[in-house]
């Protein structure tokens, strides 16, 4: 019989760093990472308020899904299943706690820019940013929502660890506004978020894991992530100026 600590110490398929690189690819290639490297304070700016509604809800979607938990049809070995609903809400809240920390991190790189909080992150939100947020709260099945969940785990440890390599960024920023960036670039002991919900997402799919299957879920997200982030920066037509702090 399979335990809930056969699942976790099982490695994770090879090809999920084949899945990361393609998005790490995207992600670092992309307008609005070319301008925080190059200290755009602008397009900092706009992406740190921009992005705001997806990291103030972000913690309510995890939350959200570890209540739903036992409601859900399941399949499988009944007592892994019932291992990870004991399991699972406990590991998402923990998740979720970090996540409301992360909130604070987010709102102190704005202030680091010049924002105010809260009245400049009262504005309303881009129609690319709702639709990045939608997409990781549609209905799905387990393992689908959990593997959105990851990729946004992917997008910001990609960011921050792409960021953080630029001096001109981390200067722009200040100590106290590298903050966030720190915490994502920087793991601790024990699993990452990400890889906790990869293996949750492995663990609750019927039949073996498919490449093709965990790549679509994660790249899906990312590229809306993508345009989400090109957008709040200015940059959709990938047209980079130089600008000042209004």
């Amino acid at each position: 019989m399979i335990s809930l600590q056969d699942t976790f110490d099982h490695p994770l398929p090879g090809w999920i760093d084949e899945i990361k690189a393609a998005a790490r690819g995207k992600i670092v290639n992309a307008p609005f990472a070319r301008a925080c490297r190059q200290g755009d304070s602008a397009a900092m700016q706009g992406l740190v308020v921009g992005l705001w509604p997806f990291v103030d809800e972000f913690p309510r979607s995890i939350i959200r899904f570890a209540t739903r938990l036992p409601k859900l049809s399941l399949f499988g070995d009944r007592a892994l299943l019932n291992a990870l609903l004991h399991r699972g809400p406990t590991i998402l809240s923990g998740i979720q706690k970090d996540e409301e920390n992360h909130r604070k991190l987010w709102l102190e790189a704005g202030q680091a820019l010049g924002l105010s909080v809260p009245e400049d992150f009262r504005r309303p939100g881009l129609h690319e940013t709702q639709t990045w947020l939608d997409a990781i709260n549609a209905e799905a099945d387990p393992s689908t929502i959990l593997f959105r969940f990851a990729a946004v785990e992917i997008i910001a440890e990609t960011v921050s660890v792409d960021f953080l390599r630029s001096e001109v960024f981390r200067n722009v920023l200040g100590e106290k506004g590298c903050a966030w960036f720190r915490v994502h670039a920087e793991h601790g002991p024990g699993m990452s978020h990400e890889e906790l919900e990869l293996r949750l997402a492995f663990a609750f799919l019927k039949g073996e894991p498919t490449k093709e299957f965990t790549n679509s879920v994660i790249q899906q997200i990312v590229d809306l992530s993508v345009a989400a982030e090109n957008a709040c920066a200015g940059l959709t037509h990938e047209i980079l100026v130089t600008r000042s702090l209004p």
